[in-house]
């Protein structure tokens, strides 16, 4: 599963010029993102769990980032991580791996489905359960979805791990409910294109007597952490 709409071109954004850096991509996936970085000059190198599925000649580690991120200390100048840390059972473990791996003064982006919106809790308040974390993201044939988590603990964790908080902003505001393919139909791309725009009003509204106020948290659809380790 790829990242959400709009996230690689915001962290793009967040990222920087990274011309001669060494530059980390932390799950790395296919390479859809690592290959425009390497696009922007970085130095960069890859890691994720199935080395099977990376397509890019550049270096890559399979890694469990459960258990470490196979790299030496103070490695690198920059290091992103899309869409990965929900997907672990031991997050902590990850963010101080992250913390091991990259330098002084280095820049950590990390992305993660966010829990807070208003979505979420509207829907958490009604089927318990967080949206981006229904039961059908669980399995093989999920997205793998294991762990929600809550923006707090993110901060805390990378605070604990030596890292100043720079930036929390996220890749759209979105109500979107419902999501169609591009071979859907005119009438169902419509018709979804009219309830989201519904849900999306919906939303918006109900976020005026939500807390914290916080526009990214409240409404977006990813949250993106920017950090710098200390």
């Amino acid at each position: 599963m790829g990242a959400s709409k709009r996230t690689h071109e915001k962290v793009i954004e967040l990222l920087g010029n990274i011309k001669g850096e060494k530059v980390l991509d932390c799950g790395a996936g296919k390479g859809s993102f690592t290959e425009q970085l390497v696009k922007k000059d970085g130095n960069v190198y890859a890691c994720d769990i199935d080395s099977s599925r990376f397509r890019l000649k550049i270096p890559f580690k399979k890694a469990n980032f459960n258990n470490n991120i196979p790299f030496n200390n103070s490695l690198f100048d920059k290091i992103i991580s899309i869409e990965v840390i929900e997907h672990l059972e031991n997050p902590a473990i990850f963010i101080k791996e992250l913390s091991r791996v990259i330098r002084k003064n280095g820049q950590l982006i990390i992305t993660t489905p966010n829990i807070q919106n208003v979505k979420s809790k509207f829907q958490f308040l009604f089927k318990s359960e967080f949206h981006w974390f229904q039961e059908n993201e669980f399995g093989k044939k999920g997205s793998r979805h294991i762990h929600p988590i809550y923006w707090k603990e993110i901060i805390f964790l990378l605070e604990k791990y030596n890292f100043n908080i720079d930036k929390i902003t996220t890749n759209r505001f979105s109500g979107y409910t419902f999501y169609y393919k591009n071979e859907d139909n005119v009438f169902k791309k419509f018709s979804y294109a009219v309830l989201n725009f519904i849900s999306d009003v919906f939303y918006r509204i109900l976020s005026i007597f939500m807390f914290p106020k916080n526009r990214p948290l409240l409404l977006g659809d990813i949250l993106i952490i920017k950090a710098t380790k200390k």
